[in-house]
């Protein structure tokens, strides 16, 4: 271990200004280790990023004073590129043992704050007496790393707990005296250097994530996290003791005779259109759901993290495939429950239906994140042919799941529907369509103080770090309130004499996607630079396909809500006397 070489790498280059990342290779201007490699998988191109190796190369416990790794002489035009860098405040993020290095920018008053990535250079302001020229840009030529360890002394072992970087601008080469650098204007030739320090800190090895996130979660994100979930809880409360108990006792009082309140249940259990489309719809959304909270629940508890982006998109995968078990079990349990029929095995179907909608929603992601037309995007075969197989595995997990509920229940529909139905009253042309977007809306509310944050993990991926718990509770907020808000609308049909309450209890919440979707198009566009359009498409295929996933899981929560409601009212009851 005391020997061990660790290697740094480096991600995409991220800024705070533009919408797109560049890879680090960009225009030869960094140092680049002799044996280079490259990731470009999968997990890459899903979370926007590829990883590089870099010469920046340590042992343990082996101090580095000031090590020359390269000698770089730049054109005009890598200059001017180097000035595009600077000027929209790109970075680059260095990662080491599955550890993002942070920078610590600790003000003066005491306050700490760590942030992930470390600036390309800088542009002087005028009027700041410095020794520098105004308006000049200046390259960080020279990392200072400081690697912090934890000696286990029963074991003998060091523990890497954290990386921190002090980035510097430096014109010499070894042994690195620091003077004032030269600006880029000026200089054609720059000495790039790196030091290694070592020191010991007293977090255990299973809180290395805590040294790393340590003071990054600011005081906005927790005040949004409090805001989202009381808002979520008082509006389950709310709707549950108001609302619910108060339509029972309504039903109650108007169902006089056992014989009228057997026609009311029947009448409001009379099956969806497209039953078998509806649950699927609802067990995918469900599914869809589990799969997330299975990825973001490791974060939470600092098991894992971004910095090792192959193991979220492992978990994720395997999540995706056992649970669809479940998803079949849960879609032929619904599908029983509108009372279709159910002796054919019809229910695979949907299960089809589901995971092909997935496949092909990955394959047009993977296509437009590369850049590639559809008519070469499949020259990487082998990975298309990977994602098909997991969709047929996904299939047949979802086959033995409805076995399972066959087997384990027998079925005969919630209520016997009357061969006529009750006369549905006429609604004005587009009024519940109004209606379904001002309840969208409703739901979308609560997200709003924190989607400008979640937003930027369209191109700011590091930014996930201080997040992970801020997401965790708005998707909570955002589930109970979708929900409640659907009950609230089924509700409000039911007492209407509308019983076609199947699918417009969908509607609402799927709407809210439409308002995340244009949401996420505000930055995207503000930001969009015209000389990068294939990345920036990449970013709204992106924002598209995370507020495509948001809608349909918030709207199969919400279905199978207001589905538990009108069973508890109508079926979980005894009749009135």
């Amino acid at each position: 271990m005391e020997n061990y070489p660790f290697e740094m790498f480096a991600g995409s280059l991220v800024s705070s200004k533009v919408s797109h990342p560049l890879p680090y290779s960009i225009g030869d201007l960094f140092c680049l280790p002799n044996d280079l490699t490259v990731t470009h998988g999968l997990t890459d191109q899903i979370i926007g990023q590829q990883i590089t190796s870099t010469p920046y190369k340590f042992n343990m416990h082996k101090s580095i004073k000031c090590k020359l790794i390269c000698k770089r002489k730049y054109t005009q035009e890598q200059k001017e590129l180097l000035y595009y860098l600077i000027d929209n405040h790109y970075k680059i993020r260095y990662y080491t043992d599955s550890l993002p290095a942070y920078v610590d920018v600790s003000t003066t008053e005491g306050v700490s704050q760590n942030i992930y990535g470390v600036d390309i250079g800088f542009r002087e302001p005028p009027n700041i007496p410095h020794n520098l020229t105004a308006n000049a840009h200046y390259i960080s030529t020279h990392l200072n790393i400081t690697v912090h360890l934890f000696k286990d002394f029963a074991l003998g072992i060091n523990y890497i707990m954290g990386i921190s970087l002090i980035p510097i601008s430096q014109p010499n080469p070894p042994p690195c005296t620091f003077d004032y650098p030269d600006s880029i204007e000026n200089t054609t030739e720059f000495f790039w250097t790196y030091s290694i320090n070592f020191d010991y800190v007293d977090e255990k090895p299973n809180d290395r994530w805590k040294l790393t996130v340590a003071n990054s979660f600011t005081h906005s994100i927790k005040w949004a996290f409090i805001i989202n979930v009381i808002i979520g809880v008082f509006l389950a409360s709310l709707l549950f003791y108001i609302f619910f108990l108060q339509y029972i006792r309504q039903q109650s009082a108007t169902a006089s005779t056992v014989t009228g309140w057997k026609a009311l249940r029947n009448d409001v259990f009379r099956p969806p259109s497209h039953p078998l489309i509806w649950s699927a719809f609802i067990a995918h959304g469900i599914h869809l759901v589990l799969v997330i909270l299975s990825v973001i629940i490791p974060c939470v508890l600092h098991i894992t993290s971004p910095a090792n982006p192959s193991l979220l998109v492992n978990i994720g995968i395997w999540s995706y495939l056992v649970l669809s078990i479940a998803e079949g079990y849960l879609m032929q349990y619904i599908y029983a429950s509108t009372g279709a029929n159910t002796k054919k095995f019809t229910i695979l179907k949907g299960s089809l239906y589901a995971h092909l909608s997935t496949f092909a929603l990955f394959v047009l992601l993977d296509c437009t994140l590369t850049g590639k037309p559809m008519s070469t995007a499949f020259i990487t075969v082998n990975k298309f042919f990977l994602i098909f197989i997991g969709c047929l595995i996904s299939i047949f997990n979802g086959a033995i799941g409805s076995i399972l509920c066959m087997v384990f229940h027998r079925f005969k529909g919630i209520a016997d529907c009357s061969a006529f139905p009750r006369e549905i009253k006429p609604q004005p042309f587009f009024s519940e369509e109004i209606k379904d977007l001002l309840v969208g809306f409703a739901i979308f509310l609560p997200l709003i103080p924190v989607f400008d944050l979640v937003v930027k993990l369209m191109w700011v991926p590091y930014a996930i770090w201080r997040l992970w718990i801020a997401i965790l509770g708005s998707i909570t907020a955002s589930l109970l309130t979708a929900s409640c808000l659907s009950m609230l609308t089924t509700y409000i049909r039911l007492t209407k004499e509308d019983y076609n309450w199947w699918w417009p209890s969908l509607k609402a919440p799927l709407m809210s996607s439409l308002f995340m979707f244009m949401r996420s198009l505000s930055p995207i566009m503000t930001k969009m630079d015209s000389t990068f359009i294939v990345p920036t498409i990449s970013m709204i295929a992106r924002s598209f396909l995370a507020s495509l996933i948001f809608g349909i899981s918030v709207s199969a929560v919400s279905g199978i809500a207001s589905l538990f409601f009108v069973v508890y009212a109508f079926v979980n009851r005894q009749a009135p006397a």
